[in-house]
């Protein structure tokens, strides 16, 4: 992953995240689904897919892309599969196993969904194969827009240089620029419904 040189004016991003939450906002449940359907057959049908052991995904929120079933389907598949604990006081995300999606889910922080930290402990970053990766815009280039926390851009330098890392995203969602600074990571697979964006 690269890190940007050049910072762009705070406004910009926030025009940019304001924009693409309101758009999103107007989503349908047709147009969720539909989407999402698309953008998890791309996954489950890239090799990487296949031949990750431990998978790390999230619980949607807020209208984002719904991997609802390709949690459920690597479930099936017997693939280890993490989802994040977000510990805002450290400020920093947790991977942590789940054998029942969605049932071994409870109400975290703002009402998103996550496993329970006191039962299962953290998973050993070098042992995920693959992570995707939510968030309110990508731009061309693999830069990622979150909801200005901080969280996934900390945890995704972590991870080791062989772990693959998908971006999901709706079309709308991709940009020409996020306006990356200088700690930003670009992502070098981004899924939408309309295909795959690979920086490789």
């Amino acid at each position: 992953m690269e890190p940007v040189q050049k910072a762009e004016p705070a406004v910009s991003k926030l025009t940019v995240r304001q924009s693409i939450l309101a758009r999103r906002k107007q989503l349908g449940t047709e147009e969720i689904s539909t989407w999402s359907q698309r953008i998890t057959d791309l996954i489950m049908a890239d090799p990487i897919f296949h031949k990750a052991r431990v998978i790390m995904g999230y619980a949607p929120c807020h209208n984002e892309v719904d991997i609802s079933l390709l949690i459920q389907a690597a479930l099936a598949q017997g693939k280890q599969v993490l989802l994040p604990v977000t510990q805002w006081e450290a400020h920093r995300l947790l991977p942590v196993e789940i054998t029942r999606y969605p049932e071994d889910l409870v109400p975290g922080r703002l009402g998103i969904l996550e496993p329970p930290l006191s039962t299962v402990p953290p998973w050993s970053l070098e042992r995920i194969d693959l992570v995707i990766v939510p968030a309110v815009a990508f731009d061309i280039h693999g830069y990622r827009l979150g909801y200005g926390q901080g969280f996934y851009d900390r945890f995704l330098v972590q991870l080791l240089p062989e772990t693959s890392v998908f971006g999901v995203a709706f079309s709308f969602q991709i940009v020409n620029s996020v306006y990356p600074e200088a700690h930003d990571c670009a992502l070098p697979v981004i899924v939408s419904e309309n295909g795959v964006i690979s920086r490789s």
